[in-house]
């Protein structure tokens, strides 16, 4: 009962998953586990993974899998990450991903595409859904060696319009890696200078509707505007003509997940501490509730102009 409870809790972090190195280091070796494998408890996908009977198959517990049956150190990577980062094009399948920090040339295994990198910096290495995965800006840089240009450049695009990183953010991990004779650094270099100097994402539906609620309040507004002092806080959606407010324009799609939701805060409070007050608006407000958000811009500008502040407030919360 002991090392099945071990198991257990190990694997409802892990999508039903457990490694075998996992197990020998809670000192469960193969003759401790061979009844749970005998009476089906346990089943083999590799010689390095288990899964929990009763556990459901899903994309999240393969990528899972990938990183556990890949040498140690390994996390998602490449087009896979693309895929856990929810990128358009990208899908979270097989053959998955994975870079491990070391030395080496690429090599295929039961489970995974394994990717090596000598000076991987473990500052781009974080958990998402349980799995350890390189962060955006990681994955841009590594899908400029693997994929097509333009498909890279499309994706770094995605990332920026998704707010999964910063132009600022994306150039300085660039600047970090990027050198000769390593695979994509001058696809990533031209990238990352050109979104520093210029980057502004494509316009949405969603955000030209907010503009025009904006333009029928009488709330002159500027789009898509870099904010922050020596240190990038964030592309606000709007800003205030020439009064320190920015409206964000948050769509239940892209904004309701908790790592989403963390994202939002931490850059709205970085607004708030450069002395902008902040409004949400969110998607299905500015098609189904025009004229409660066309008061809310107009009371926010008025607001904003009156002094008060820096406040935060979600359109329709009073």
């Amino acid at each position: 009962m002991e090392i099945e409870t071990a198991i257990w809790e190990l694997s409802a972090r892990q999508h039903g998953l457990v490694g075998k190195r996992q197990l020998n280091a809670l000192g469960i070796d193969h003759q401790r586990l061979r009844p749970l494998l005998q009476r089906k408890s346990l089943t083999a996908l590799s010689p390095e993974v288990f899964v929990l009977s009763g556990s459901a198959s899903s994309p999240h517990r393969s990528a899972m899998a990938a990183t556990l049956d890949a040498p140690p150190g390994a996390l998602l990577s490449h087009q896979s990450a693309a895929g856990l980062w929810g990128l358009p094009g990208f899908r979270l399948d097989a053959p998955f991903h994975v870079t491990i920090p070391r030395q080496g040339v690429t090599a295929r295994r039961r489970l995974n595409v394994i990717h090596y990198h000598k000076d991987l910096p473990l500052s781009e290495v974080i958990v998402r859904d349980g799995i350890p995965v390189a962060t955006p800006a990681l994955t841009l840089f590594q899908l400029a060696a693997v994929l097509h240009p333009a498909r890279t450049e499309r994706a770094v695009d995605n990332a920026l319009a998704r707010r999964l990183v910063s132009a600022r953010r994306f150039h300085t991990l660039v600047q970090q890696l990027a050198r000769s004779g390593r695979n994509g650094s001058r696809l990533a270099r031209e990238l990352a200078a050109n979104r520093l100097a210029s980057y502004k994402p494509p316009e949405s539906g969603f955000e030209a509707r907010v503009q025009w609620c904006a333009d029928s309040a009488g709330v002159a507004v500027e789009r898509q505007v870099a904010l922050g002092d020596s240190e990038f806080v964030g592309r606000a959606d709007f800003r205030l003509v020439g009064l320190p407010g920015v409206i964000e324009a948050q769509s239940l799609r892209h904004h309701s997940a908790p790592l989403d939701q963390v994202m939002d805060t931490n850059r709205s409070d970085g607004y708030l501490e450069l002395g902008m007050s902040v409004l949400f608006v969110w998607d299905h407000q500015v098609f189904h509730s025009v004229d409660m958000v066309v008061d809310e811009l107009r009371r926010f500008r008025d607001d904003v102009a009156s002094g008060q502040g820096p406040f935060f407030r979600t359109c329709g919360s009073s």
